[in-house]
C-alpha cells in the first residue's frame, strides 16, 4: 500500500510539473504517468506474461493487456493526459466482449476507469481522478487492479487516511467551522456562502458559490453514490435530476465525463440538495464542515 501511495505522489508531481508535454504525447504519458502506477500495482511491465504491449485483436490494438493464468484478464487503452475517454470506452467494451476479455481500464494517467464486461452494457467499478481525489481514496480504489489480489477485481468503498499537511484543514478553520447539518438549518437567501468546505479525510475546498458547495459535496460523494447504485439520483418526490446526463438539467455542472450536477437553485436549495446528496450516499452531515 505505502508502495502505491507513493507512486500515486510522484505521479502528482509529474502532472503539475510536465502537464502541457503530457497533454501532446500518448507515449510520454505511458512513459511517466501509467507504466509507474502499474509497477506499483504488481505487475512486472518487463515480463510478457503478466504484461503484454500492443495486444492484436481484429477490432484493434489495445496499448496492454494484463494476463492472469496465461489468459488475457484485463485490457488497458492508454490516453494522452486531459483526453476525452469516451470514444476509447465504448471501442474498449467491444475489444473485451469480441475478445471475451472480462475488463477494460481506460486511463489518462490521471483518470483511471475499470468496468466489468461480464455485466450487461459494461458495468463501472471505479473512477478515480489522482489530482482531485483524496490520495487514499484513489489508492483503496486501483486496489481492484493489485496483481497478487487477481483473479479478485473489487473496489470497496473510500477508506479515510491520515490526510497529508497539504490536505489537512488549519486549527483556524476547525475553530470558525459549522457542520453542514447546523448550516441547513441557518442558511437564508442573500447570504454569503462559506469560505472553505471540510471533507471527512481532511480535504478542503474553497467556495465562491453556494454552487461550488453543491458541486464540491457531489464529487465527494459520487464513489459512495455509485458504490449504492444511487446513479442516477433524482431530486426529492422524484422532481428531477440532482445527478445524471446534463440534457436532464437547467444549469448542469460535470462531475465526470458522463455525469452532471444540477446546480440551478437558490442558496438554500443548493444546500438541501448538498445534504440529499450526502444522505443518498451514506454520509454522516455531522461529518461534513463549512468554514463560515
Amino acid at each position: 500500500m505505502q508502495a502505491l501511495l507513493e507512486a500515486i505522489k510522484r505521479i502528482q508531481q509529474c502532472i503539475e510539473i510536465h502537464k502541457d508535454r503530457l497533454s501532446r504525447n500518448e507515449m510520454l504519458t505511458r512513459y511517466a504517468l501509467i507504466d509507474p502506477l502499474l509497477r506499483a500495482l504488481g505487475w512486472d511491465t518487463e515480463d510478457p506474461d503478466q504484461l503484454e504491449p500492443e495486444f492484436v485483436t481484429q477490432q484493434g490494438r489495445p496499448d496492454y493487456t494484463l494476463r492472469h493464468n496465461g489468459q488475457a484478464f484485463i485490457l488497458v487503452e492508454a490516453k494522452k493526459l486531459g483526453s476525452d475517454l469516451s470514444d476509447a470506452r465504448d471501442s474498449g467494451f467491444k475489444y473485451c466482449w469480441q475478445n471475451k476479455v472480462p475488463f477494460y481500464v481506460i486511463t489518462d494517467g490521471n483518470i483511471w476507469e475499470l468496468h466489468d464486461l461480464r455485466e450487461m452494457g459494461g458495468k463501472q467499478i471505479f473512477r478515480a481522478c489522482l489530482m482531485e481525489d483524496n490520495i487514499g481514496d484513489a489508492a483503496r480504489h486501483l486496489l481492484a487492479l493489485w496483481r497478487p489480489a487477481m483473479p479478485v477485481v473489487q473496489a470497496g468503498l473510500p477508506i479515510i487516511l491520515e490526510p497529508t499537511s497539504r490536505e489537512h484543514p488549519s486549527p483556524q478553520q476547525l475553530r470558525s467551522s459549522l457542520s453542514l447539518q447546523e448550516l441547513r438549518s441557518k442558511v437564508r437567501s442573500g447570504r454569503e456562502p462559506p469560505k472553505s468546505i471540510i471533507f471527512p479525510d481532511g480535504s478542503t475546498r474553497p467556495l465562491n458559490s453556494w454552487k461550488d458547495l453543491l458541486v464540491a459535496v457531489a464529487r465527494f460523494s459520487l464513489p459512495y453514490l455509485q458504490q449504492r447504485n444511487e446513479i442516477p439520483l433524482r431530486g426529492r418526490r422524484g422532481k428531477g435530476f440532482l445527478i445524471g446526463r446534463s440534457k436532464d438539467m437547467r444549469s448542469p455542472k460535470k462531475l465526470d465525463n458522463r455525469l452532471f450536477v444540477e446546480t440551478h437553485d437558490s442558496a438554500k436549495g443548493c444546500v438541501r440538495r448538498a445534504c440529499q446528496i450526502l444522505e443518498a450516499a451514506g454520509i454522516d452531515l455531522e461529518k461534513i464542515r463549512v468554514e463560515v
